[in-house]
């Protein structure tokens, strides 16, 4: 239900604007107006990892890759000791100032909330929702997304920088499926 939906956002939220950390969207305020819920985040320069990579189209070197994932461990490091988990981590929530190499966490729990149990792995036109390809393993099996799910992610999206391909591919939602439940990715997968 809506209103099941809201409480958990609004308990998330006020959770969420106790924590302070430069990598973190942080929440400024949320609440309800006209029956609709909002919140306000933190506006965090750049743009999101996924535009990045696309627009790159080329491996990161070293140096970029060991400084994203040092600051994408640190902040998951520090929300985790505040008992959250992301549970959505891919590179559309992941904002990455190339200038000055920062990068940025946002919609942090929500996607989790607002899917509920809705874990459909297509959008409404039949495409495959991108996301999928850095879901952990768990969650597909039905599972709660825990700490080591967003380190999940955090290396599927680690493997798409290193190699300029995601560690799984495939056109099918159900191959892709069984292939990140069963396989390593040591290759790209056709």
């Amino acid at each position: 239900s809506s209103e099941k939906t809201f409480k958990k956002l609004e308990a998330l939220f006020e959770k969420l604007k106790e924590l302070n950390h430069p990598t973190l969207a942080n929440v400024l305020d949320c609440g309800v107006y006209s029956q609709n819920y909002y919140s306000v985040f933190e506006y965090i320069k750049g743009e999101d990892l996924g535009g990045y990579l696309k627009r790159r189209n080329a491996p990161l070197g070293n140096k970029e890759l060991l400084s994203i994932f040092m600051q994408l461990a640190e902040v998951l490091e520090f929300v985790h000791g505040h008992n959250l988990v992301h549970g959505g981590l891919n590179p559309f929530n992941i904002i990455y100032d190339e200038k000055n190499g920062k990068v940025g966490i946002t919609d942090f729990g929500i996607q989790r909330i607002l899917t509920g149990d809705d874990r459909s792995l297509l959008k409404d036109d039949g495409a495959l929702k991108m996301s999928l390809f850095y879901t952990p393993p768990e969650f597909l099996k039905g599972e709660e997304p825990a700490k080591a799910s967003d380190f999940y992610s955090l290396g599927a999206v680690m493997y798409q920088m290193a190699c300029n391909f995601l560690p799984f591919k495939s056109h099918s939602s159900y191959r892709l499926v069984s292939y990140i439940i069963t396989e390593n990715p040591e290759k790209q997968v056709i």
